[in-house]
């Protein structure tokens, strides 16, 4: 249960926080925005992805659980954004 937890933190994308350090740090602040941007875009995808792969190579635990989980943030997403159309 422990190697899930991790792969599930490891699966979320990078805050605000990447960005502060950048910033103290003297870095390139608008690449560590850019980036911080294309992660959290794309962790729409690659979270459930990850949880799912997790689950299987650390656990005998039902995958039926993370694919429910990806069905709900898929309707919610489509929901949220389509929902004019």
């Amino acid at each position: 249960s422990l190697a899930i937890g991790l792969m599930i933190l490891a699966a979320c994308p990078g805050g605000t926080t990447s960005n502060a350090f950048s910033f103290m740090a003297r870095g390139d602040v608008s690449l560590s925005i850019s980036l911080t941007a294309v992660s959290a875009l794309l962790a729409f995808i690659s979270t459930p992805l990850i949880i799912i792969v997790g689950l299987s190579l650390f656990s005998d635990a039902n995958i039926q659980v993370a694919l429910l989980f990806f069905g709900y943030i898929e309707k919610h997403f489509i929901g949220y954004y389509f929902a004019g159309i």
